[in-house]
């Protein structure tokens, strides 16, 4: 069964507030089970930072799918 996933970040528009979009997607045999997008609530000083927060809370999303799937035995 193929899975995968993929997240993203970019800089909004409005330099001032220093805030990112991030967001991820998850797929399963082909076709998206879950995508999220939304802005970051921190103010991020760097994009190393913000690759980091994107990359944690992508990582906690794929555990809560797999623990999920496996509850559901796919």
């Amino acid at each position: 069964m193929s899975r995968s996933g993929a997240r993203s970040s970019s800089h909004v528009s409005d330099l001032n507030d220093r805030m990112f979009m991030t967001g991820c997607v998850f797929t399963l045999v082909g076709g998206p089970i879950m995508c999220r997008s939304l802005i970051q609530l921190i103010v991020s000083i760097s994009r190393i930072e913000v690759e980091y927060t994107t990359t944690s809370e992508a990582s906690k999303e794929v555990s809560w799918l797999i623990g999920m799937l496996k509850d559901k035995d796919i």
